[in-house]
């Protein structure tokens, strides 16, 4: 008696899976596409109207205040600064560790200047930890001489 209804749900479930798959064959596209979606046209920024990106902060705007670094709540915020002799702070560095930043908007906020805000990237992969800590350094006070150009290849398939 056990058998013969174990039986008879799996057979109402396949079958309702068969239908379902049956009428839904040729609602979806077959395969993934890289954004833009060059069928519909959107960009991915187009479709998400409350769309977070990543973190970012302006360096020409950020006056080394520090009160984004204890607002986070995952302390995922950390810069370096150099106080000027007249009592200004210039910021040297500025690092955002993407991989403990969950987007909760609480840095932004807080900032009183707004050089903190969210960029339009949306993708990021990366294979280790470390490349998941984006960097930003204050170049004001390089010369184009200690600038290094790196040569950069592009693989398309």
């Amino acid at each position: 008696m056990k058998l013969w209804s174990v039986l008879k749900a799996l057979k109402g479930g396949l079958g309702l899976n068969l239908r379902y798959l049956q009428r839904s064959q040729h609602r979806y596209k077959s395969g993934v596409e890289k954004y833009p979606d060059t069928i519909s046209g959107r960009a991915p920024l187009d479709m998400f109207t409350n769309f977070r990106g990543y973190v970012r902060n302006d360096l020409s705007k950020c006056t080394g205040c520090g009160a984004c670094v204890p607002t986070c709540p995952v302390k995922a915020l950390d810069f370096k600064a150099e106080t000027k002799p007249d009592g200004t702070v210039n910021v040297q560095e500025y690092r955002i560790d993407l991989g403990k930043c969950f987007s909760c908007n609480a840095c932004i906020e807080v900032c009183p200047e707004q050089s903190l805000y969210y960029s339009k990237d949306f993708e990021l992969a990366a294979t280790s930890p470390k490349d998941l800590i984006y960097v930003q350094v204050n170049n004001t006070n390089r010369k184009d001489k200690d600038i290094t150009r790196i040569r950069t290849y592009e693989v398309r398939r």
